[in-house]
């Protein structure tokens, strides 16, 4: 898919003319979205079924990758990475040492792609996380998240 993606301040996620809502259903997704099988999980006691969409987006500026997740059908979160900005390092050691960069430079990214003030977001959370692994991505949790407020 080619074309521009902005994060409104209700959180949805606007790709062109498709509009991602916390109401979407992964059947509902464009063709460019790949769904992988669900999976039972068990969260805090709780068993739940898990499934990810996952699509490339071509901007001019740049080529994120979204990672929809889905708890029992109903859109939980959505993670972002930048293919350009994780791939300008030369060696994994400068990857992993740089990674208080890279979340500056996502920051910025997601800045360029919201109309709104980042603190001024009350349809669940939306930030730049890092995972254990020291990989970057922007993350919006939508309000169907029960997990992100634990």
């Amino acid at each position: 898919m080619t074309g521009k993606l902005g994060i409104k301040l209700n959180g949805d996620i606007e790709l062109d003319d498709f509009t991602i809502t916390g109401l979407i259903k992964i059947t509902e997704l464009l063709e460019y979205f790949t769904a992988t099988e669900s999976t039972p999980l068990q969260v805090l006691g709780n068993k739940i079924q898990v499934q990810f969409s996952n699509a490339e987006i071509e901007l001019t500026d740049s080529s994120p990758h979204l990672s929809l997740r889905f708890e029992d059908d109903i859109l939980v979160s959505i993670f972002i990475t930048v293919k350009e900005l994780d791939n300008q390092y030369k060696n994994a050691e400068d990857f992993y040492i740089k990674s208080g960069e890279r979340r500056s430079q996502y920051k910025r990214w997601l800045n360029r792609h919201i109309s709104f003030n980042i603190n001024d977001f009350a349809a669940g959370s939306i930030d730049v996380g890092e995972d254990k692994s020291n990989t970057v991505f922007i993350y919006l949790h939508t309000k169907n998240n029960n997990w992100a407020t634990i």
